[in-house]
């Protein structure tokens, strides 16, 4: 007469039927379709003590008694690390997937009913576990996880910096309050700059203007990030910030160098380049004047190269679809050093022989 037991193993329930209590090991194996080589644990419920209680002799079990049986070898001996140090001691997402994929195949009850993707997510976050425990605790001495761990110790020594220590590369876009300077002499200065503001140009004094704006920076810089201020508020405050001059001088103050000479360095290094681009078929008569003119205009080698620059920038509105007016700006616009309007030689209203007028000045 066949003996039957209720099993509960790997999370499904199933009524089983033996010959003898001695094949209930191998057939709960095959049932579930677990590996050959797996020892399984066993418990049954036992009433009186209302808990399970572990089977040490089948001969002593009961008959048609409910039964619960475990995998007694765990993840970590099925998967070693012993293996998988073959591919490396911190495996990559290709060499997770190898193992996790030996080991649902190994044993399939481990996937349990879900989908291969959730199965492999779920195994790859326990393994990932299991594999940080045991190089803490076993493997800690091998040379790999040695190594790993200095990295990381490397990493957490260093300095940690603010997202507005270098944001954009800027070194002073949030610059410190100067030292010798507090609430009532930053007042002073922003009073000067209004008072210097109020006066036209020419009767500005450049030095006080340029002092008070490098004094007043930090504060400036808290009051357009951290403050977020408006336009109108900044320009209540600051009202020479927004003068062509000064803007160019504030770019200036925050990357820590001359913009203007950085620009100037550019467009030699560039202007080849730009008089080798070909024009537009239309404008390439005029051109071809402006070339020559700007060469025989010259007599000296600083002037000639200053004379290509002038070229190369009249040209850019070609390259870059714009009018040449937005390029230069007329005379009676601010002091500059930028051609006038003449009768002859035009091109969009802007003289083509630009070179006297430019040459007059110091040279960029």
């Amino acid at each position: 007469m066949a003996l039957q037991y209720h099993v509960q193993c790997t999370g499904k329930k199933k009524i089983l039927h033996v010959e003898e209590k001695q094949q209930i090991p191998s057939a709960i194996i095959k049932e579930f379709a677990l590996n050959q080589e797996s020892e399984l644990s066993l418990q049954y419920f036992d009433g009186g003590w209302d808990d399970w209680v572990d089977v040490d002799n089948l001969a002593h079990l009961p008959e048609r008694a409910k039964l619960q049986a475990t995998v007694a070898i765990t993840l970590y001996n099925d998967v070693t690390m012993d293996n998988t140090a073959s591919l490396s001691w911190y495996l990559d997402t290709h060499k997770y997937n190898i193992v996790l994929t030996r080991l649902l195949e190994t044993f399939p009850y481990l996937q349990d009913g879900l989908p291969s993707d959730d199965a492999l997510g779920l195994w790859r976050l326990r393994l990932r576990n299991k594999f940080k425990n045991n190089r803490r605790r076993r493997d800690q001495a091998q040379p790999e996880v040695q190594a790993k761990k200095s990295r990381i110790a490397l990493v957490e020594a260093r300095p940690k910096t603010t997202v507005l220590d270098n944001i954009w590369n800027i070194p002073n876009y949030l610059p410190p309050r100067p030292p010798t300077e507090d609430d009532t002499s930053i007042e002073r200065y922003i009073t000067q700059l209004k008072e210097q503001n109020s006066k036209i140009q020419l009767k500005r004094d450049a030095s006080i203007v340029a002092d008070a704006m490098s004094m007043t920076l930090s504060d400036r810089r808290s009051l357009i990030v951290k403050r977020n201020a408006s336009l109108k508020d900044i320009k209540a405050e600051y009202p020479l910030l927004f003068c062509e001059n000064e803007m160019i001088a504030e770019f200036s103050r925050l990357l820590g160098y001359d913009t203007q000479q950085k620009f100037c360095d550019g467009l030699q290094k560039y202007t080849p380049v730009i008089l080798r681009l070909p024009p537009l078929k239309e404008e390439r008569t005029c051109i071809q004047e402006m070339r020559i003119k700007a060469v025989s205009s010259t007599k000296i080698e600083s002037e000639r190269k200053y004379a290509q620059q002038c070229v190369a920038l009249l040209l850019l509105h070609n390259h870059l679809k714009e009018k040449l007016v937005s390029f230069i700006r007329k005379e009676g616009e601010g002091v500059c050093w930028t051609p006038q309007r003449c009768q002859a030689d035009t091109f969009e209203g802007v003289c083509l022989t630009p070179m006297g007028c430019l040459l007059d000045t110091p040279e960029l």
